[in-house]
C-alpha cells in the first residue's frame, strides 16, 4: 500500500521549469526523486517497505515467510513503476518485457502456492529456520541483513533491464527479427520451467500417496525433464534471465 501511495503521488507530480513539483510542498522531494532517479526511487519504496517493513512483520509473526512470495511478485510491480514513467516509450519492445515477466510471475506465483497448499505463511524457506536455530540470540539483528536486506540488490538489480526497455537508448532501433528470437527463447525457458514445477508437484504428491499407504518414498526425480537436469528449473530460469539482460544491453 505505501508503494501505491508513492506511485499515485508521482502521477501527481508537474514540471515547473527543470524541477518536479507538487501541490504539497512536503512532496517535492518525492517528485525529484520519482521522476529524476526512478530506480533511486524504487530502491527507497523496496528498502521502506520490503527491508525494514517486512523484516518486521517477520520479528512479530516469528517467520519470514512473506518474502518468498514477493519475489514472484514485485519484479512485474518494479516493471509498472517504471513503464508509467512520464518518460517511458511505451512501444513493442517495452511490452513484450513486461508481458514476459508478468507471465514469469504468474507461473512462480501459481507454482508457490500450489506447494504451500494454497495456505498463506505455512512455513517460511529453511535456510531462516535453520539460521534462527543456529543463531538464536543473534537472529533478529542478523535477520535484518539475512532476509531483509540481502533481497533488495538482487530483486532490484534483476528487474534493471525493465528500465532499460522502457528507456532506450537514442536511435535504438524498433521490434526486429532479433526481438522475436528473444521473446522465443524466453517462453521457451517459461515453458519448461512450467513443464518442471508440474512434474515436481506431481512426484511429491506420488511420494505422499505413498506414505499413506505405508511404502517407502522415491528419493530421487530422474523422469520427465528431471531425467536431463537436477536443476531443470534453474536451467530454465537462466535463459529467461538471459532475456532480461539482452533487453538491459542491447537497445540500452
Amino acid at each position: 500500500a505505501p508503494s501505491v501511495a508513492a506511485a499515485l503521488v508521482r502521477s501527481e507530480c508537474a514540471a515547473d521549469g527543470l524541477r518536479p513539483l507538487h501541490t504539497n510542498p512536503n512532496l517535492a522531494w518525492w517528485c525529484e526523486v520519482a521522476l529524476e532517479s526512478p530506480i533511486a526511487a524504487v530502491n527507497l519504496m523496496f528498502f521502506a517497505n520490503v527491508t525494514v517493513g517486512f523484516w518486521i512483520i517477520g520479528l512479530l509473526q516469528r517467520s519470514f515467510w512473506l518474502i518468498d512470495p514477493y519475489w514472484t511478485i514485485l519484479p512485474p510491480l518494479i516493471g509498472a513503476f517504471y513503464a508509467s514513467h512520464p518518460a517511458a516509450l511505451a512501444k513493442g519492445r517495452l511490452m513484450a518485457a513486461n508481458i514476459l515477466v508478468g507471465l514469469w510471475s504468474a507461473r512462480l506465483t501459481y507454482s508457490y502456492f500450489r506447494r504451500e497448499e494454497w495456505k498463506f505463511g505455512q512455513r517460511e524457506d529453511w535456510r531462516y529456520t535453520d539460521m534462527a536455530a543456529q543463531w538464536p540470540r543473534l537472529w533478529p539483528a542478523l535477520s535484518f541483513f539475512a532476509v531483509g536486506l540481502a533481497q533488495q540488490p538482487m530483486l532490484t538489480g534483476l528487474t534493471l533491464p525493465l528500465w532499460a526497455a522502457a528507456h532506450p537508448a537514442p536511435g535504438a532501433p524498433e521490434w526486429g527479427a532479433l526481438d522475436a528470437v528473444i521473446c522465443a527463447v524466453a517462453l521457451e525457458g517459461l515453458a519448461v520451467a512450467k513443464a518442471a514445477d508440474d512434474q515436481l508437484a506431481a512426484f511429491m504428491a506420488a511420494n505422499d500417496e505413498r506414505v499413506r499407504r505405508g511404502k517407502g518414498k522415491v528419493l530421487i526425480l530422474d523422469t520427465g525433464i528431471w531425467f536431463y537436469s537436477r536443476r531443470a528449473r534453474a536451467c530454465a530460469r537462466a535463459r529467461v534471465e538471459a532475456v532480461q539482460r539482452a533487453y538491459g544491453t542491447q537497445w540500452a
